[in-house]
């Protein structure tokens, strides 16, 4: 499966794109640049977004996730551990 992943401001770290719930965007195949700016908006310039194939076992490795301003808060990023400094 594919899944939707972003880079905030190509900031060298790049995670998955979910809601509060955890709810990620994932397809059997990657989307167009169309498809992914109706899912992203215009926040999608900042996001540098990607589809990454991935299983789930490697999904859930996405654990720590951190709210998105610019989508009240509803919508953030999940990181792996490894990739957020604490």
């Amino acid at each position: 499966m594919y899944l939707l992943t972003v880079s905030w401001c190509n900031n060298g770290k790049r995670g998955l794109f979910t809601n509060r719930s955890g709810k990620v965007y994932f397809e059997d195949q990657p989307l167009n640049e169309n498809a992914t700016w109706q899912i992203l908006g215009p926040f999608d310039l900042i996001l540098d977004p990607k589809w990454i194939e991935m299983t789930e076992d490697e999904a859930k490795q996405y654990t720590m996730w951190f709210p998105l301003a610019e989508y009240q808060n509803q919508w953030g990023i999940v990181y792996k551990p490894e990739d957020v400094e604490v």
